[in-house]
């Protein structure tokens, strides 16, 4: 098997520890506040063998009203069937976070009922809750321009809904963004070099959009749909979590959120981080983006500007990145669920988040005061900083 290549099942026969689930979304589900209206939500088992879509968890949140079988049609009109469905309840309003990938509208402007049906029940999840007259939001991640050649939705066919892109750069302009902030660290005029890099900028976009996206849930109660064609939607999802729930900035809250998010919605981290191969001739390299390295960057950034409200510290965050690259674990490795399962991943790695929570100690914010507020991050370039802690590491 190619997967025995990875150290983390060498680190299993070493360790000789059992695996350990962080995450159970029948309890997340109920911690959010999923069961305390059951005419609401409900949680589907209709893609358990993965038939619906390979790189979606076996169980995932959809409308009370929804049937497995609208799933099942709406899904065909999602690039690789990734279909709307929850990532989080806002509980004092109902307002909600959706996923999906993007819509096959394409140059004919193809319409899906199915689709339709299923975003009409999710924009209404919360209607007696709020004023009508509010919108909710269809979040497209990707630059107006990308958009424009694949299609997206309108806003005709997705009643009460306002559609809104947010100019994130596709994985290709982020590897080089990031290839050029690391080739010009050394160079005299470092800073000058560092805003040529455009790496800050690409921050401050995602920085932007979690703003957009927290602001319409916590002041509107809005049902926010987040999509792109893949990547993206986990950046803005994850951090709009973390600034709306305090629970995401524990310990235990983040290493949810990073496996709910991340794992268990099937980003690809085998392709994006170059786990079997770096060689930029390779098919693998030039799928490589630092997508999960952003979103651990945008935390860091929101810590800086919140440094008494997170449970964990800087090392807590450098060292999951870390884990992401070396191959010890488990957790990262493969591109979903199903390949995790198929290959044998949970039976024959160690869990990071088992080293780590033995290890806590290391990791606990010593000036932690609980925020139980909403909280916005400030996305203006003067608000972000340099992440040295990261980059400068080993100097």
């Amino acid at each position: 098997m190619f997967t025995k290549r990875f150290y983390a099942f060498q680190n299993k026969i070493e360790s000789n520890l059992e695996w350990i689930d962080y995450y159970d979304p029948f309890k997340e589900f109920e911690r959010m506040g999923g069961n305390k209206d059951p005419k609401r939500w409900r949680l589907s088992t209709a893609n358990e063998n993965y038939s619906i879509c390979k790189t979606y968890p076996k169980v995932f949140g959809v409308p009370e009203k929804i049937s497995d079988n609208v799933i099942f049609h709406a899904a065909k009109f999602r690039t690789k069937n990734r279909l709307p469905v929850l990532s989080f309840i806002y509980s004092p309003n109902f307002g909600t976070i959706t996923r999906s990938s993007q819509p096959l509208v394409g140059i004919k402007q193809n319409r899906s009922i199915q689709d339709e049906k299923l975003l009409e029940a999710i924009f209404d999840s919360n209607s007696d809750l709020k004023d009508q007259s509010m919108k909710n939001y269809i979040i497209d991640a990707r630059p107006t321009t990308n958009a424009m050649g694949a299609g997206f939705e309108s806003t005709q066919n997705y009643k009460n809904s306002k559609r809104m892109f947010m100019g994130i750069e596709n994985i290709h302009v982020m590897r080089e963004s990031l290839n050029k902030l690391i080739e010009d660290m050394g160079y005299e005029n470092w800073l000058s070099a560092l805003e040529a890099t455009d790496w800050m900028k690409h921050i401050k976009l995602i920085l932007d959009a979690v703003i957009i996206i927290v602001k319409g849930i916590y002041l509107e109660g809005a049902n926010v749909l987040i999509h792109c064609r893949w990547d993206r939607t986990a950046q803005l999802s994850g951090l709009a979590q973390l600034c709306l729930d305090p629970y995401f900035r524990t310990i235990q809250g983040y290493i949810v959120l990073i496996e709910k998010e991340w794992i268990s919605f099937g980003h690809k981290f085998l392709d994006r981080c170059g786990h079997l191969s770096k060689h930029p001739k390779s098919h693998h390299y030039k799928e490589c983006s630092p997508v999960f390295h952003q979103f651990l960057e945008c935390t860091w950034q929101i810590m800086q500007q919140n440094p008494t409200h997170f449970e964990f510290n800087e090392r807590f965050l450098v060292d999951v990145f870390e884990g992401l690259y070396s191959c010890q674990f488990g957790n990262f490795l493969l591109n979903c669920e199903h390949d995790r399962y198929s290959r044998g991943i949970y039976k024959n790695t160690v869990s990071i988040w088992q080293i780590m929570t033995n290890n806590k100690d290391k990791y606990i914010n010593k000036d932690y005061l609980p925020l139980e507020d909403v909280m916005l991050p400030l996305a203006a370039p003067f608000h972000l900083r340099f992440w040295h802690g990261l980059y400068c590491r080993f100097s």
